[in-house]
This record gives C-alpha cells, sequence and structure tokens, in this order.
C-alpha cells in the first residue's frame, strides 16, 4: 500500500498513513503528536494535531518516511524547509494553500 497524507482542517489534523492493519496501540510523542502501530510494534501512521504552521519530526519514529509522504503530498499544500528558522531540518511548514478535502 502507498503512503498517503490526510488533512483535516477542522481540528487542524494531519494523519500520515504508513500501512494497513490494525491499530494495537496509540503512543504519544507529546500532546500534538501520535503514532499508531500493530501488535508487532510496526508503525501504520502518525497523527498531527494542530499542526497549523508546522509539523515537528523529531524524536518521532519512521521521521524519513513520514517526512517523505509529507513532501509527495505538495500539491495538497505542504512545503519542506531546508533551513527553517528555530526547527530542525525535518519540520514540515504548511502553506496556506491547503483546502479542506
Amino acid at each position: 500500500m502507498a503512503t498517503s497524507v490526510n488533512l483535516n482542517d477542522v481540528g487542524d489534523i494531519v494523519y500520515v498513513r504508513l500501512a494497513q492493519g490494525e491499530v494495537a496501540e496509540t503512543r504519544a510523542f507529546g500532546d500534538d503528536r501520535l503514532v499508531d502501530v500493530n501488535a508487532a510494534g510496526g508503525v501504520l501512521g502518525a497523527e498531527f494535531i494542530c499542526a497549523e504552521g508546522k509539523i515537528d519530526l523529531q524524536g518521532m519514529p519512521e521521521q524519513d518516511r513520514i517526512r517523505d509522504a509529507l513532501l509527495a503530498s505538495a500539491s495538497q499544500g505542504f512545503l519542506m524547509l531546508s533551513n527553517p528558522p528555530h526547527t530542525d531540518d525535518q519540520s514540515i511548514i504548511r502553506s496556506e494553500s491547503v483546502s479542506a478535502q
């Protein structure tokens, strides 16, 4: 299955699906980052709540795959900045042109 990125503008939530499967556990990475894993510990997807402005991938499992999925969704309004101020180089900045899906 190909990865997918879904945006819910109502809660400013971004979900990156990396794989199909049954969610056995949702792990929190702070207050606004969640990762769904299967029974074997494999990452199924990541949810970013209140993602307005940026998505911080620091410390997240599967950072490269999540970043790649977000970059592939550039037509949905995501931009990657090589050196955004006050963030690490793996932060994703969302443009204002994102439309609800």
